[in-house]
């Protein structure tokens, strides 16, 4: 009920996950639902629950639909190669260039998938914030507009 209640919203201008169940369907439900809002302004996934391919396939309709969208940040999620690939896709698909800021805060990313990363968000000349603290590119890393 709550990616229901998420996707008919017009008032919600910020979302933190912080868990989600491990059941697949409720986690397609609760990201169905992300997916169909348009009023989200800052979005953090905070959790180490998988939220699937199916979950970052939603990410990216919510990205390529959503034109309020200033703020996207993963927070602890194990992240990995794979998951880099999926993140850069959704990104790729963010047409509304309102994107002002964007983490990846201790999510076990590596270079590799890093750099998968930052090909897309060279997609968002727009991007002010770039935060990569505590993964395993090599260092603690903040930047500014570096990447450009």
């Amino acid at each position: 009920w709550l990616g229901y209640f998420i996707g008919r919203s017009e008032v919600i201008e910020a979302l933190e996950v912080q868990y989600l169940s491990e059941e697949g369907e409720q986690v397609d439900a609760f990201m169905r639902g992300v997916a169909c809002n348009q009023s989200i302004k800052k979005l953090t996934i905070r959790t180490r629950t998988d939220i699937g391919d199916q979950g970052y396939e939603r990410l990216g309709y919510f990205l390529r639909n959503n034109n309020a969208l200033t703020h996207l940040r993963f927070v602890n999620c194990h992240v990995g190669r794979d998951r880099a690939h999926y993140i850069a896709m959704a990104i790729e698909q963010c047409r509304n260039n309102s994107l002002i800021r964007f983490d990846l805060d201790n999510s076990n990313v590596s270079t590799e998938g890093l750099a998968e990363i930052a090909t897309a968000l060279s997609s968002q000349p727009q991007l002010e914030d770039l935060y990569l603290g505590r993964n395993n590119i090599g260092r603690w890393l903040r930047s500014t507009r570096e990447y450009a």
